[in-house]
């Protein structure tokens, strides 16, 4: 028997790309077998290749039989819950259309944050300042979502303040996506991605965002605290190689939050993305949340990149620049405006630093439909207007959803959205979607003097109601935070 040639009869050849080549062939064609020998002949010449450990891992899965908690889901919709989607669409294209605040039709995105749990302990992110509860939704809780829309959305993205892949209902809540046509959308920080889980999200055709934030060992491990490079390396090989062989219409994409101690590795993130062939990167403002929060950065001069414009608008340019030769799909933030005052300057230093009285006219770059087309609903049962709204339009456990969606508050959150004076939320939105396309720096702005006073007035009056409203709470209505501020959750896996 030739040398090049394995017990199980492939041909790998001198080349360890070709080795790879044909034994992936004979995983496509279905002879496992002979891929599993393939495999372990590559990984004897070179315990490095991490593509052929990868392959390797996912055939022995195959042949194993090992039960996995993530098999038994496909999606395979009924053709009537195809067509009640598409009325539902019709509908509200006609009432977008025609901007009205009462709606017959049914939002046609889900946003559900079914849990508050989160294993990683990341430095730009909330959890480590302020506090929270580790809560998940029980079934009975997400059925009153899923129950009237379902069978009407097209979309649901099931990310939170928490990591999705850990909540207790995260495999319930697919399998009832799957039921009704629908994909599910969210953000990870990949410490839960195996070869059965990735299984299941390409039979679903997920589409899923990996949080990464450092194209480095260090930059990574140091912002994300909890996440592992070498499992992100392995994740990475995994998605690229399991999309070559398994058909699916599942997207992977990046996200990266920029700030001032990750921004330089920006270009290396784009060929990072090109290298595992990902489907796009999508680059995020960073905008401190929290009050705490907020004040930690300030304490640490800041990471937000609204006070280094100049150094920040380079490397987008470079970014975009790098995307543009490998062919990368990018989403950036429109550039910051230079010499304008930065994220943790004062309140008075940003009112004397506006130019002019009025507001710019088009000061937004889009509008936001948001408010018309979905509906989040965090882990208590409050329903928001969007993603980044915290305000309240109502609770499942007092109101059926279909009656919040058109209540007095829903409609008049609509109804200023309209306006030139937008909800405060919506003044600082940094998602793409969003009214700022992600850089609320460049519309506050253009805001003037006037809708800075408004704001400002609107801030005080929300801050002594939500003291008063703190004042009649009764003594022990507020569970304690149910976390150890500096320490992460740490969750076990069955895969």
């Amino acid at each position: 028997m030739s040398e090049s040639r394995c017990a199980g009869g492939v041909d790998l050849g001198s080349d360890p790309t070709e080795g790879m080549r044909a034994a992936d062939d004979a995983v496509r064609s279905g002879d496992l077998q002979a891929a599993r020998e393939s495999y372990r002949a590559l990984l004897a010449r070179d315990l490095g290749n991490l593509d052929a450990r990868v392959a390797l891992d996912y055939v022995e899965y195959r042949l194993g039989g090992k039960h996995s908690r993530y098999q038994g889901l496909e999606l395979n919709p009924s053709t009537e819950t195809l067509e009640a989607k598409q009325r539902n669409l019709a509908v509200w294209e006609e009432e977008a259309a025609k901007g009205r605040v009462r709606l017959q039709s049914r939002p046609i995105h889900i946003f559900l944050e079914h849990t508050t749990r989160c294993n990683f302990y990341c430095l730009h992110c909330s959890k480590g300042y302020d506090e929270y509860e580790a809560l998940d939704m029980d079934q009975g809780a997400l059925e009153k979502v899923f129950e009237p829309l379902l069978p009407t959305t097209l979309g649901a993205c099931i990310t939170g303040f928490g990591e999705p892949t850990i909540s207790k209902e995260y495999l319930y809540i697919l399998r009832r996506l799957a039921e009704n046509g629908v994909s599910p959308h969210f953000s990870t920080n990949t410490s839960t991605l195996t070869i059965p889980h990735l299984d299941l999200l390409l039979r679903i055709h997920a589409d899923v965002i990996l949080s990464l934030d450092g194209a480095t060992r260090e930059t990574f491990e140091t912002i994300r605290t909890g996440g592992k490079w070498e499992h992100l390396l392995y994740s990475l090989h995994a998605i690229r190689w399991m999309r070559s062989i398994l058909p699916s219409r599942a997207r992977f994409s990046v996200t990266f939050v920029a700030m001032k101690m990750n921004v330089h590795e920006l270009p290396e993130m784009v060929r990072l993305v090109h290298r595992y062939g990902l489907d796009s990167l999508k680059v995020h403002d960073f905008n401190p949340i929290g009050s705490a929060h907020e004040q930690a950065h300030r304490v640490d001069a800041g990471q937000s990149l609204w006070d280094d414009a100049k150094r920040a608008n380079a490397i987008f340019d470079e970014a975009e620049k790098a995307a543009r030769e490998l062919g990368v799909e990018i989403h950036i933030p429109p550039r910051y405006v230079e010499n304008s005052p930065g994220r943790t300057d004062s309140r008075w230093r940003k009112l004397l630093a506006t130019r002019g009285f009025f507001p710019a006219r088009r000061r937004f770059p889009q509008p936001c439909l948001l408010p018309w087309r979905a509906a989040q609903v965090r882990v208590n049962g409050v329903v928001s207007p969007c993603c980044v709204s915290t305000r309240e339009m109502g609770n499942l456990s007092k109101k059926p959803f279909l009656e919040i969606w058109n209540d007095r508050p829903f409609r008049a959150f609509r109804r200023r959205m309209k306006t030139f004076f937008p909800p405060p939320e919506c003044r600082k939105c940094h998602v793409f979607e969003g009214i700022n396309n992600g850089n609320p720096a460049n519309t506050m702005a253009k805001e003037g003097l006037l809708l800075k006073v408004l704001y400002f007035i609107e801030d005080l009056f929300a801050r002594a109601w939500a003291r008063y409203k703190d004042s009649r709470r009764e003594p022990g209505e507020a569970p304690a935070p149910r976390y150890f501020k500096g320490k992460y959750l740490r969750t076990s896996s069955t895969d």
